[in-house]
């Protein structure tokens, strides 16, 4: 069995290394994040698909709401025809439980 844990921080990119037997931090080690840093091309390619994607996004969304009345409509009507079909027995009514 291994004297140490060596383990990476998803969230930290930080080394820690453990003991297994008491589960105690014997070392931290900071690393350095990794860059961040994009080229401009790369962010301008990145903004411009963020915004095709919104635009793609509200116009869904406005042809819904254009057609929310119909859709409802035809819910609405499915909803009846299910509860035609659906016979169950009558829902009691408090003066029938006397």
């Amino acid at each position: 069995m291994a004297r140490t844990l060596k383990i990476d921080c998803p969230s930290c990119n930080a080394l820690l290394v453990i003991d297994p037997a008491t589960g105690a931090v014997l070392r931290h080690e900071q690393r350095k994040p990794p860059s961040a840093v994009k080229d401009l091309e790369q962010a301008m390619d990145e903004v411009r698909s963020a915004r095709n994607r919104a635009e793609e996004l509200f116009s869904h969304n406005v042809d819904q709401i254009a057609h929310q009345d119909e859709i409802l409509d035809k819910r609405f009507k499915e909803a009846m025809k299910a509860a035609k079909k659906d016979k169950g027995p009558p829902p009691l009514r408090d003066i029938d439980l006397d």
